[in-house]
């Protein structure tokens, strides 16, 4: 008998089992996906294999986006920061195998996971983070307010192009992290991503002198030395965006917006889903309570 993936399990509507069938690879990754995101996970595409002649699917690896560990780097003696460690080596996974009559079923399935699973925070995990407009405007209906509430926090009694988060050439800050966060702020109400550019910084104390923040579609991607090789290329998705902030340290400690460029060259994210895009991932827990 079909285990239809319409039952429910768990207190969720998306239930996960072994000999499971589906219509195609896509759909097991959408439904596992979906799984993942009501558990509190992310999913990792870890391996496709084919069939040599025709070239189709034959099976395929799902894993927990905690599996293995972060292969060693290369540059650690050269490198100040490393990155933090986020894989746990968890175990947790689905194998599913092409059956006779084109559907895929779930032939290992292991749930158990070594690490905690935080549900609340899903939907910021990286495989939950690409939605559709139907998914979006829900995402928007439970937690937009989040960012609304962050919003009232730093509201300034002034205001500027309908954006209650200014920002103006001569502003200063306390910080260049303030700086950051407010134009953070600024970009998600306008619609759009920030990208730390650059850093400069005191040769003999190491303080920041100055920093640039740029929108997230500055310059363009280097060329893919792949190209050869590639067959799937990624879509470009920058722009050549000149507008930015560059902060430069001050006497007094503080830092001074410098250098303004408020103009966009491509259209701006309506504020109500900007929440979804890279810099504005980043909900405090504390705000998600």
């Amino acid at each position: 008998m079909e285990i239809s993936s319409c039952e429910s399990q768990g207190g969720f509507n998306v239930p996960i089992k072994l000999g499971m069938e589906f219509d195609s690879d896509e759909h097991a990754y959408e439904c596992y996906n979906e799984y993942a995101a009501a558990i509190g996970f992310s999913v990792r595409k870890e391996y496709a294999n084919k069939n040599k002649v025709q070239g189709y699917v034959t099976s395929r690896k799902f894993t927990c986006h905690k599996e293995g560990y972060r292969s060693k780097d290369k540059r650690d003696q050269t490198v100040q920061k490393h990155r933090k460690e986020t894989r746990t080596g968890c175990l947790a996974y689905i194998v599913i195998s092409r059956q006779s009559n084109g559907k895929f079923r779930i032939t290992s399935f292991d749930e158990k996971h070594n690490h905690p699973l935080p549900s609340s925070l899903s939907h910021m995990l990286p495989s939950q983070r690409k939605i559709n407009v139907a998914q979006a405007h829900e995402v928007t209906a439970r937690y937009g307010h989040l960012c609304q509430n962050r919003f009232m926090e730093i509201t300034s009694s002034e205001s500027q192009g309908g954006c209650n988060v200014p920002i103006k050439l001569g502003m200063e800050f306390d910080s260049d992290e303030h700086a950051y966060e407010w134009y953070n702020e600024y970009a998600a109400a306008m619609g759009f991503s920030v990208r730390k550019e650059y850093a400069n910084k005191n040769k003999v104390q190491g303080y920041v002198t100055s920093r640039k923040f740029t929108c997230h579609k500055e310059g363009y991607r280097s060329k893919d030395k792949r190209d050869r090789t590639v067959q799937k290329h990624r879509k470009e998705t920058r722009t050549g965006c000149l507008a930015h902030i560059i902060i430069s340290r001050q006497s007094n400690g503080k830092f001074r917006i410098t250098s303004f460029e408020e103009k966009h060259n491509h259209p701006l994210d309506p504020s109500s889903l900007s929440h979804v895009l890279p810099t504005q991932r980043k909900i405090k827990v504390a705000q998600s309570t």
